[in-house]
């Protein structure tokens, strides 16, 4: 299901990251230091002549490098952390509200196409690519939601936290049929037939798999159209570059 997250995030244009609305702070202004005069410094007695130094062996020179990690490396920032907590909605979430557009749009294709007979292939393809584009990239311009993502409580947005545009609304929904008409052709040539949707399911496997690996679960579409997808119960705002933020 989707991600529980709760909150209030914004996007921060300066660090490129999501972080708290209180988390946006305007820089300070640098303070100018009062001059100092320095106290006349004493004779020091001459140095010895240094001694050659020795040079560190290699296990000296890795244990020293793992102290400094251990030590001395700069933990993780609260912005860090609020960017690794941001309420991405996972693989397992996104793949039931597929099959849920997928019933609900199969079943619309087949009331407009059972008018058109069965031998007219082409207007067949073309009714059915057109049904397609304008359910996704039609409730995608209006809300950010399909049916299958209101029912995840998932919306998708674009990497900004604004609302999706319809040029890419359109795009998004071309890529889907990039992903189908291929993979059904080729189920079709190389097992027969009706078994063009089991190529068509491996595809969609293949995706949610990569996307699964990924900190921010962006599948291939969403990272060339700059998108991604949200729990649709987390405010997301885009935080305007002219007006600071309050804290």
């Amino acid at each position: 299901m989707a991600s529980k997250g709760k909150g209030k995030y914004v996007w921060d244009p300066d660090k490129q990251t999501w972080v708290r609305p209180g988390q946006v702070k305007a820089e300070p202004a640098a303070e100018t230091e009062a001059p100092t005069v320095e106290a006349p410094k004493e004779a020091e007695p001459a140095e010895a002549p240094p001694e050659p130094v020795k040079r560190a062996e290699p296990a000296e020179d890795a244990a020293a490098v793992r102290a400094w990690r251990e030590e001395e490396a700069p933990e993780a920032t609260e912005e860090e952390e609020e960017l690794v907590g941001l309420p991405y909605v996972g693989a397992g979430a996104r793949l039931i509200a597929i099959v849920i557009d997928a019933i609900i749009y199969g079943f619309v294709t087949w009331a407009i196409t059972r008018f058109i007979p069965e031998d007219n292939n082409v207007l067949l393809l073309i009714v059915s690519i057109a049904t397609l584009v304008v359910y996704f990239a039609g409730f995608w311009i209006w809300r950010g939601q399909t049916p299958g993502k209101m029912v995840v409580r998932a919306r998708v947005v674009l990497v900004d936290g604004s609302k999706m545009d319809p040029i890419r609304s359109v795009l998004r929904a071309v890529i889907y049929i990039v992903y189908y008409v291929p993979m059904s052709l080729l189920g079709n040539y190389a097992l027969g037939e009706g078994w063009s949707y089991l190529f068509v399911v491996l595809a969609m496997i293949v995706v949610l798999i990569l996307l699964a690996r990924r900190a921010d679960k962006r599948a291939l579409h969403d990272l060339l159209l700059g998108t991604m997808v949200i729990s649709s119960q987390t405010a997301v705002e885009v935080v305007d570059e002219e007006e600071p933020a309050q804290t």
